[in-house]
């Protein structure tokens, strides 16, 4: 570069760091600073060109710098049309960078919020995330969860709904959105979720899990039996998964199959109640009723307002014909939760076994107001009784067997 050439150039360096000292914040910004620089390249250009041009006896020289400053202006304009849409690019993807990081910041908060219980918080989060990242999948699917906490049960599905639209292979959202349709009844609709689930990711356990509740829940025993075999083998050490096949087994009366499930349940996880009540349950259908009184007691030990295992314990000591506290356990079931209608039925059987008729008439009222479809259990528990003319109760079933 000559002496004469330099000062322009100089010229230019500093009219382009002031001019890109701040970025733009949009693409109309890019291309007018982009115009604005070359307009200034190309004034002091033509400035050294014309102080050339201007000099006597150079027009040789003149017309030579003529001919290069022309390619230089369209070199020099090319290249800052490419800088200009480098830089749109790369503002472009840093303005993606920056909403991405916005979202999962979002995202972990309503995480956070989610894992405590605070699911209007969360649901405002995963809202915040979503609105950073429209495509956020994630966002959606724990959404959902949190609406469906609430209650929000149609809000739910259409989260999942949505999360499933963004990721068709999303197996956890199929589990989330079958959880929902089951809770409003649709089970048809919950099963073909689990279905699609299990095909797109075999090795979870929680889908077996699920799908072997809604077998249960339809009587479908085998079905069930199978899908909690299947979470099983992909998880041994999945307690909940031995208890709800425990229960299972109990429905079938396959006691001891029971009882080993429930062993092994409590082998994993000795801290919860359910598997001490299912076990006694089991141990009471045998008629091992030391084993299912020390049960009864351990659950209540770890959950004092447990209602079942107090209306369990209650059947037993029906059994072992101690009515007085057969009574007060029932009192407690029923203080805890007053919607039982089994636990006022077997109090009023009580109150009739021991002639306290209008106390019985009461618990029986009850019974019928909170569920009418006991009315002929209930008829032919009272018929037998008054046949007998006295209570044996060691020879009546205090109920049958509860459902844990």
């Amino acid at each position: 570069m000559s002496i004469l050439q330099r000062p322009a150039f100089l010229l230019l360096e500093a009219a382009v760091r002031l001019e890109l000292k701040h970025p733009p914040a949009s693409a109309g910004g890019i291309w007018e600073r982009g115009v604005r620089v070359s307009s200034l390249w190309v004034a002091a250009m033509q400035k050294f060109h014309n102080s050339i041009n201007g000099r006597e006896g150079d027009v040789k020289s003149g017309h030579t710098l003529h001919r290069t400053f022309h390619r230089a202006v369209r070199s020099v304009m090319q290249t800052l049309y490419f800088v200009a849409a480098m830089h749109l690019v790369l503002s472009a993807a840093l303005g993606q960078v920056a909403s991405s990081k916005s979202a999962i910041a979002y995202y972990n908060r309503g995480n956070e919020s989610y894992r405590i219980h605070d699911y209007d918080k969360a649901i405002a989060d995963y809202s915040a995330a979503i609105t950073f990242d429209p495509a956020f999948a994630w966002a959606y699917n724990n959404r959902g969860n949190a609406r469906l906490e609430k209650r929000d049960v149609e809000g739910a599905i259409e989260d999942f709904a949505r999360a499933l639209e963004l990721d068709p292979h999303f197996a956890a959202a199929y589990v989330n959105r079958a959880r929902a349709r089951d809770s409003k009844g649709d089970r048809a609709g919950a099963l073909e979720d689990y279905n699609r689930a299990a095909l797109l990711d075999p090795h979870a356990p929680i889908v077996f899990f699920n799908r072997a509740n809604l077998w249960k829940a339809s009587n479908n025993l085998v079905a069930a039996l199978a899908d909690y075999d299947a979470a099983i083998a992909l998880d041994n050490k999945f307690a909940q998964a031995y208890v709800n096949r425990g229960n299972t087994r109990l429905a079938l009366r396959q006691f001891d199959l029971a009882i080993a499930d429930y062993n092994k349940a409590l082998k994993i996880d000795s801290r919860q109640p359910d598997p001490y009540n299912d076990r006694g349950v089991a141990e009471m259908a045998k008629r091992d009723l030391d084993a299912a009184l020390s049960d009864f007691d351990a659950a209540i030990k770890l959950k004092p307002a447990y209602s079942l295992v107090y209306y369990n314990r209650a059947c037993l000591l029906a059994l072992k014909r101690e009515r007085a506290a057969a009574i007060k356990d029932l009192n407690i079931s029923i203080d805890l939760d007053p919607s039982f209608a089994r636990a006022y039925l077997n109090r009023g059987l009580l109150h009739l076994c021991a002639q306290r008729r209008e106390q019985a008439s009461n618990d029986f009222e009850t019974v019928l107001k909170l569920a009418p479809a006991l009315r002929g259990f209930l008829e032919e528990r009272k018929a037998e009784i008054e046949r007998r003319e006295s209570c044996d109760l060691e020879d009546m079933p205090a109920s049958e067997l509860p459902n844990p």
